[in-house]
């Protein structure tokens, strides 16, 4: 039943098709293109590398430019000390940020992923993510609308894990400052993503169960932004009784019905889930262990507990969120764990990166080079993502906004398998059917809108066919 609470959830508010949508997409091509480079060749080469990327989405960078002397432009880009890539950074959070004028809330999931990298233990620079496993690990945090359709990206954080004598991971044992443990990143994060924020424009931000943290619940209850973190600490109250024990013994202020349509990957046929609604108010107390003399030792917060009733198989799916949010009505409730089920934004954009660009099958010399890396790919990811969604919360909005007209001509014919091409730009909705359809073949009925593992398929054939005819024969050819 993993992630199965948070779809179901998510589904259960109905269809957001009708709210305002603006255009927050950006070609990425077209976003690097723009962009300042103390050399022309530098941009020629990265245009050439995002490029490559989109047709090759899965592909190493060797696999991208087809040979030893053409990647050997790729790598020299990534490790030229010429380019401020924290510039290239800051100018996609600024992006970010302009997508949120005028808005009154945008949601903003963080989380962390683990890049793997195993055998590249001679990568000067690079330690762990685990164990005993080399690679990194990338801390993000994206900007959702409030119906779910990402913006861009808001802060990110990549690190290794250099392994020191002792015991692993000995910084964040318990005892020591949170400055000095590596989950210090919750409260970076935090304070990041709330700075220069459009006047007018409430956040809030959503995170897991790694979230937990007593100092992280200082900063929200303290901060004008809000927050919706799942529990993890069953922490003791000023009551004398634990969270658990005083929040599941309020009344049931409601129940939500979830309709799950049918899985086709699965064969499971469209059924209801039901839950259970708690909410109340409750002073936790700072735990023993912290000895830090400059936060409260009482946190005052509103607690929301989810319960499905009639869980099958015997298996309690429940869980429990704490925020700053008001929870004086169940609408407002319902609001609270709406917007928590869209904390998955998240982890699809790293499944996008992963799974999508391989980040992981990535070779570098230096664990440096890694870091402008991930950053370019974070910038095609959510790109993806943003084609997959507008079609689902702005279905009637015109496909030339996305692709040129070259780009939405060829995407007509290949997946209707004709060679006329059409007259007029169709809608965005129907470009995403057409990249399902060239990306996964027919599509049923009982499908549901394209998913991102879908979209990047067709995109990637698309981008593919076009770097085939080049731009001599896609004119020719449309």
């Amino acid at each position: 039943m993993k992630n199965e609470i948070y779809d179901c959830v998510e589904s259960s508010f109905g269809s957001y098709a009708n709210q305002k949508t603006t255009k927050y997409a950006v070609n990425p091509a077209e976003f690097f293109g723009e962009l300042q480079y103390c050399d022309v060749r530098h941009k020629k080469t990265m245009i050439e590398l995002v490029k490559g990327k989109l047709s090759n989405m899965s592909s190493s960078l060797f696999e991208v430019f087809g040979g030893r002397g053409l990647v050997k432009k790729a790598y020299n880009l990534l490790n030229n000390d010429r380019i401020d890539f924290a510039y290239i950074q800051s100018q996609a959070i600024s992006l970010t940020k302009s997508h949120l004028v005028g808005l009154n809330r945008v949601l903003v999931p963080q989380d962390t992923t683990h890049i793997n990298l195993a055998g590249h233990a001679k990568t000067e620079g690079l330690g762990l993510q685990s164990e005993k496993t080399h690679g990194f690990l990338a801390h993000s945090a994206i900007a959702c609308t409030t119906n779910g359709e990402p913006m861009g990206l808001l802060y990110q954080k990549v690190w290794t894990r250099i392994k020191e004598e002792g015991t692993f991971f000995s910084l964040d044992a318990e005892g020591n400052p949170i400055e000095e443990k590596e989950s210090y990143r919750w409260r970076e994060t935090f304070s990041e993503i709330t700075k220069n924020i459009p006047e007018g424009v409430k956040i809030t931000v959503i995170a897991d169960r790694e979230c937990d943290i007593y100092e992280m619940l200082v900063d929200g209850t303290e901060s004008e932004s809000d927050f919706i973190f799942r529990v993890a600490q069953n922490r003791r109250t000023t009551e004398g009784i634990n969270i658990q024990e005083k929040l599941f013994s309020q009344p049931v202020i409601g129940k939500i019905e979830v309709e799950i349509g049918h899985n086709s990957r699965t064969g499971k046929p469209k059924h209801t889930k039901r839950f259970e609604v708690r909410a109340c108010t409750i002073t936790i107390k700072k735990p023993m262990k912290n000895k830090s003399t400059t936060i409260p030792e009482n946190i005052t917060a509103n607690y929301v507990g989810v319960t499905e009733i009639d869980a099958q198989n015997g298996r309690e799916n429940s869980w429990i969120l704490v925020t700053n949010m008001p929870i004086d009505t169940f609408s407002a409730i319902e609001e609270i764990v709406r917007y928590y089920s869209l904390r998955w934004r998240v982890e699809t954009f790293h499944m996008v990166l992963k799974s999508g660009l391989g980040i992981e099958k990535a070779q570098q010399r230096k664990f440096e080079s890694y870091k402008p890396l991930i950053h370019i790919y974070s910038v095609i990811a959510l790109f993806i993502m943003q084609l997959t969604y507008v079609a689902r919360f702005n279905p009637k909005m015109s496909c030339e906004y996305y692709f040129d007209q070259n780009e939405w001509k060829l995407l007509y014919r290949m997946a209707n398998k004709t060679t006329t091409s059409p007259k007029k730009p169709y809608t965005i909705q129907q470009a995403i059917y057409y990249l399902a359809i060239i990306g996964n073949g027919k599509r049923a009925k009982s499908d549901g809108p394209p998913g991102v593992k879908t979209v990047w398929k067709g995109l990637q054939l698309l981008y593919k066919t076009i770097e085939t005819l080049g731009d001599i024969g896609l004119s020719e050819y449309i």
